[in-house]
């Protein structure tokens, strides 16, 4: 796995390095470029249908759970939702916690690109300072909420 994982990555990295190189170096051509650019665009639109189905599915059992065409579902859950044993955490503790370091470390990481932008190298260094803070901050409340 590991082996297979490194290669994966080195050929990541020798890639796009040749890719940026070459944007650098003025060899793309206008199609090369709009071609790049769909390749993002087809990227994004992959991921928003992929978080798309996950919240459709999440919706659909939790809105219908004992639906009598979804034999299997009202199997499942019983036909109530949260199915029984399940344990709900409190959404106004960790998670709203979590929410506020997110958005607060969007704020910080607009900080300082601001301050990149207007030749600010203190309020740069410390905006990237603290939203690295706020990331770690962040993982490791997730990591004790799912403990």
């Amino acid at each position: 796995f590991f082996i297979g994982l490194l290669i994966v990555i080195y050929t990541m990295y020798a890639w796009w390095s040749d890719t940026i190189k070459e944007a650098h170096e003025g060899h793309h051509t206008r199609v090369v470029s709009l071609h790049l650019r769909y390749g993002m665009i087809m990227f994004i639109a992959s991921e928003v249908m992929f978080f798309v189905a996950w919240f459709w599915a999440f919706f659909d059992a939790s809105l219908f759970p004992g639906e009598a065409q979804q034999y299997a579902r009202a199997a499942f859950t019983g036909g109530v939702w949260p199915p029984k044993g399940l344990e709900v955490l409190d959404p106004f503790h960790l998670p709203l916690y979590n929410t506020v370091i997110l958005l607060l470390s969007g704020t910080t990481v607009t900080w300082a690109h601001h301050s990149l932008i207007h030749g600010d190298r203190k309020g740069l260094i410390n905006g990237l300072v603290l939203t690295v803070g706020l990331g770690m901050l962040f993982t490791m409340v997730q990591a004790y909420e799912y403990m």
